[in-house]
């Protein structure tokens, strides 16, 4: 009977043995202490792995989501005028590994370059017309003012189309105040001429004119020493 009975008892020792050695808190041995450390590591990488590869999937996506389809290669050809105004490094590839925002951002510097000339001829027509405008009303308000030394409004529509025409070439000139002030001052003396030979004391209204004159270029020197744009 004991012969017979001790191999059931040898197995029942072994299992009592794997269970103890499995409920058995970890060893407290330098090569045990080494093995969870470096498990622990394993376990941390490979979850920085995991949260790398779905912030680059989101990010992707984003990237994807953002890009309208008009920016594609094809949509920009098949777009009316848009391609023919297209920078030439937009084709390059450092420019197309370049984020959406960067794109967008160098596209409006590079069309402002190419386009800021684009309106000069309007703005300086824009600012001629104003020049004329101001020195023919005040070539106006000359010729009332001394209208009852001349004997009336005769000398009223030369003298406005004096000064706009001087205000108008001053413009073209610079339109700094002195030129503004020469220039009226040619204006002025030219239509007044035959009352001045007439009448001397009428000279004394010409400093007047130059005077206010030179006070139009003054206002387009302070726009530009401001900073304004001269339109």
């Amino acid at each position: 009977m004991h012969a017979h009975g001790e191999p059931h008892d040898e197995q029942k020792i072994l299992r009592e043995l794997q269970r103890q050695l499995a409920q058995a808190p970890p060893s407290d041995s330098l090569v045990a202490r080494r093995q969870h450390r470096e498990d622990r590591r394993q376990r941390e990488r490979r979850a920085a792995e995991r949260v790398a590869a779905q912030l680059r999937a989101t990010v992707h996506r984003s990237d994807a989501a953002a890009v309208p389809p008009a920016e594609s290669e094809s949509a920009r050809d098949a777009a009316p005028g848009v391609a023919d105004d297209a920078d030439p490094r937009e084709s390059e590839s450092w420019f197309r590994a370049l984020p959406e925002p960067e794109r967008q951002r160098l596209r409006a510097i590079w069309h402002q370059q190419r386009h800021r000339f684009d309106h000069r001829g309007m703005r300086a027509r824009k600012r001629i017309g104003r020049a004329m405008v101001f020195s023919g009303l005040w070539f106006a308000v000359m010729a009332c003012l001394q209208a009852p030394m001349l004997g009336g409004f005769d000398l009223l529509p030369l003298l406005l189309l004096a000064g706009a025409l001087a205000g108008g070439a001053a413009s073209a000139l610079g339109g700094g105040r002195m030129t503004y002030s020469l220039a009226g001052g040619l204006g002025y003396f030219a239509v007044m001429l035959p009352s001045i030979l007439a009448m001397p004391y009428v000279l004394s209204t010409l400093m007047v004119a130059v005077y206010g004159m030179g006070v139009i270029g003054m206002d387009g020197e302070m726009r530009r020493s401001a900073g304004y744009r001269d339109d």
